[in-house]
């Protein structure tokens, strides 16, 4: 059974199946009898070339649908992930202090009194950026910051002010910071009113931020995940090569999410939504009865859609080798293959209802669900 755990846990941590279909896995396997005969025990310490295969006991064709724990699942698909990139952050800290040896640490705090500011542009190469828009009339910049190939403090701080770039004119916030030797842990305070435009970018290191009203949103990390309890606006592209994607609430005309390893959670009210991730898991969850559409889209995971129940659903889901769920009220299906190599289905539901929502959902090696 300990075997069989840590495949289930590998394949969530793939993106393979969903925090949600693993704790039916694991749950299935806790409900088995424990109690086996001579003969099962013997056949299982026996040799076998299919060892390192799951047991056959399980399953995974018949798992069912684990009700009632929608809270649960998303705590524990929430920690997991945590624990992932926590495991990632602390290896490239590692990296770090082994490809520089040891840093000297220091602190520093910009700060510029302004009543409103339109642009924001954030690069760091090294570090985190946490994003708060406040009711001050000020732009605070803290910064933690790791120096390496330095003697002591003062040549730390020396080093981290020559190569700051920060500067607050005409309506623009710019704050960047290039050096590779350098890790700066960032958290910027600014003026919420008037936010036109913001620009947040790190290779190695996670973006936060908090609720964020603003027209246009550019978010991109290399190494690391984005976090954002809500977002607003007309445009907003999220972007990660290595790490999560999770939006706590979405009111956005049109996003744009990727990330090539990592899964995506986003709650959202509407508007139009397109998602892709290649090693990864895809989890909406339409919250409000607005009109908008979705197209969601992975390679090795699973997708889950869950849709307000007052909004006219059309869509197409679609999936190689995994399953294809419909749990929609009043659904209507208009097309449906079920052959290995390419399973779809069409489908309308809420058929006289309004507003309309549309969804595409398509996954090569996972299961597609969608449901209320």
């Amino acid at each position: 059974m300990q075997e069989e755990q840590k495949m289930i846990l590998k394949m969530i941590e793939d993106g393979k199946v969903t925090a949600e279909e693993g704790l039916e896995l694991l749950k299935e396997l806790r409900e088995r009898p424990e109690q086996k005969d001579a003969a099962q025990e013997e056949e299982q310490e026996r040799p076998s070339a299919e060892s390192h295969f799951p047991s056959r006991d399980v399953k995974w064709e018949e798992r069912r649908e684990f009700y009632g724990t929608e809270e649960k699942v998303r705590s524990f698909a929430a920690k997991f992930s945590d624990f992932v990139d926590d495991a990632f952050h602390k290896i490239k800290e590692f990296d770090l202090d082994f490809n520089f040896g040891s840093a000297v640490e220091v602190e520093h705090i910009f700060q510029h009194h302004v009543s409103a500011i339109e642009k924001v542009d954030v690069h760091v190469e090294n570090g985190s950026i946490t994003f708060i828009p406040t009711d001050e009339d000020q732009v605070r910049v803290e910064n933690h910051v790791k120096v390496y190939r330095v003697k002591d403090a003062e040549e730390a701080r020396k080093a981290f002010l020559d190569e700051v770039d920060f500067r607050v004119r005409d309506g623009l916030l710019k704050y960047h910071v290039n050096r590779k030797t350098m890790k700066v842990n960032t958290v910027i305070y600014v003026p919420k009113q008037e936010l036109m435009k913001v620009q947040l970018y790190t290779f190695n290191g996670s973006i936060e931020s908090k609720a964020l009203s603003c027209r246009k949103v550019e978010i991109k990390t290399i190494n690391g995940k984005i976090r954002l309890s809500a977002l607003e606006g007309e445009y907003a592209k999220l972007e990660t090569a290595n790490g999560t994607v999770t939006v706590d609430q979405l009111n956005v005309d049109q996003t744009d999410v990727k990330t090539i390893n990592g899964t995506i959670t986003v709650a959202a009210g509407g508007g139009d939504f397109d998602a892709e991730t290649v090693n990864g898991t895809i989890q909406l969850y339409v919250n409000e009865a607005k009109r908008g559409r979705a197209y969601l889209k992975t390679s090795a995971g699973s997708i889950q859609a869950r849709l307000h129940d007052s909004l006219r659903i059309e869509g197409e889901l679609r999936t190689n080798v995994g399953s294809i769920r419909n749990e929609l009220p009043e659904c209507n299906v208009l097309e449906e293959k079920k052959e290995f190599g390419s399973r779809k289905m069409t489908f309308i539901a809420n058929k006289h209802v309004e507003p309309n929502y549309y969804i595409e959902a398509e996954s090569h090696t996972g299961s597609v669900i969608t449901r209320v």
